[in-house]
């Protein structure tokens, strides 16, 4: 999970929720909630327009437009449902045909990555790859895939480290497979079911409204990118999950009422989990932060100490392993480092651990291990000019001149996404090699 919204993508996306939450309210029949949904509704708006989220855009739009089936149903068209429907439909196509346009660049990388994630939904569609693996195994699908393609072209240069398939229920059913496909089919019936009883008892209540839009605002959303994996957006998909659940509604059968009860035990355990699981995210993201402080201000023992007392309390966290090993490395405890990086593989992958492995095998002598996660790490993310550089350099310490002067090659000719200080420096020195 994510303890802040770190993506302007993200925070719009929350923005078009919160956007959506608050216009069943404008026809509140007291003046003064009115006059503050049109104020906070106006403004959010505005933040969402200027986030450029278009996940938040389309979410947006599919949650207005089941607000508008619904508030202004005595209109014609609207008793028309065939056609609104229709226009509807087409009215989304065509604002997911521009809006796919409008970032081509970012069109063309979350393609790639639904390409890699069916791939890995094929191969691990019975039992899945495992809950929050999902971080682990992308990268290496990375890896293999662009191991055997050119490493400049296009999709090669809008590849990155991924940790989320950009497709909330694609990456669920992932990692959990056919079971997790099953729960999710059987919630979503419940949850339908209960919605379309609600409606026909309850027709004015804005809480109730504003619950059910702003589920389909972001379970829209969630299909072109990931709010379903940051903290502030499940409290709120909480809040409206538990507002229909809870609403005051007649059971019809006793196994209705069974049913009722245990999915609200159910929920209660749920939210107390999110709840425990959120404070200990609050806290470890604290204790991290400051032993990273520690680190930048030269304390490096106690910032060692910090990550270990950190690491004793919160299991599994491979990003925090992999900080601790990188402490590790600059304090010269090489061995301890690589044992770290080497756990921390199964819980977090990205290049920089693999560049950070074989920069320390190379130092303990262990050379073709280094050749190795170099060059895995070059096939993770190629548009790093840095793993290219470290790996030419590695090939220069080694005596091997003309690996080396390859990789030259590689940096001088390779398209430069983002140009820098950094990337002009590192240009400058292969050329020394290459010329």
């Amino acid at each position: 999970m994510n303890l802040i919204i770190f993506n302007n993508s993200i925070f719009g996306i929350l923005c078009a929720a919160i956007f959506i939450f608050l216009l069943p309210f404008i026809k509140s029949k007291y003046l003064w909630v009115k006059s503050l949904s049109i104020l906070l509704s106006f403004s959010v708006l505005c933040i969402l327009i200027l986030s450029n989220s278009r996940s938040g855009w389309l979410g947006a739009f599919v949650g207005a437009i089941y607000l508008i089936f619904f508030l202004a149903k005595k209109y014609w068209i609207f008793k028309r449902k065939r056609i609104a429907f229709f226009l509807a439909l087409v009215s989304f196509l065509f604002l997911l045909t521009i809006l796919s346009k409008y970032k081509s660049d970012s069109t063309k990388g979350r393609l790639h990555i639904y390409h890699l994630s069916l791939k890995l939904l094929r191969e691990n569609w019975l039992h899945g790859i495992g809950f929050q693996k999902f971080r682990v195994e992308f990268n290496e699908q990375q890896a293999a895939y662009f191991s055997n393609r050119s490493l400049d072209d296009n999709i090669s240069l809008l590849a990155d480290n991924t940790f989320y398939a950009f497709n909330d229920t694609l990456q669920w059913i992932i990692e959990t497979g056919i079971v997790g496909f099953l729960i999710l089919v059987l919630f979503f019936a419940f949850l339908l079911r209960r919605v379309i009883l609600l409606k026909k008892t309850t027709q004015t209540n804005c809480f109730l409204q504003s619950s059910i839009s702003t589920l389909i605002c972001l379970c829209t959303a969630s299909m072109f990118s990931y709010p379903m994996q940051v903290i502030p957006i499940q409290a709120l998909v909480l809040i409206c999950v538990g507002i229909i659940i809870f609403f005051p509604l007649t059971s019809s059968s006793k196994v209705e009422s069974v049913i009722n009860a245990l999915v609200k035990f159910g929920f209660i355990f749920l939210s107390i989990y999110f709840i425990i699981n959120s404070i200990k995210a609050i806290k470890r993201k604290s204790d991290v932060k400051k032993a990273f402080e520690l680190s930048l201000i030269g304390k490096k023992s106690e910032a060692l100490r910090k990550y270990e007392k950190v690491l004793s309390r919160y299991e599994g966290k491979g990003d925090v392993m992999l900080l601790y090993a990188e402490q590790l490395y600059y304090t010269n405890r090489l061995r301890e480092a690589l044992v770290i990086l080497n756990q921390a593989k199964k819980y977090y992958v990205d290049n920089k651990l693999y560049t950070l492995k074989a920069t320390i095998e190379a130092e303990l002598g262990l050379f073709k291990e280094a050749e190795r996660d170099f060059l895995h790490s070059i096939y993770m993310v190629p548009n790093r000019m840095t793993s290219r550089f470290e790996l030419m350099n590695f090939y220069l310490n080694a005596g091997d001149s003309i690996k080396a002067r390859n990789w030259a090659k590689s940096i001088v000719e390779m398209p430069i996404k983002v140009p820098s200080f950094r990337t002009e420096l590192m240009l400058k020195e292969t050329k020394k090699i290459y010329y």
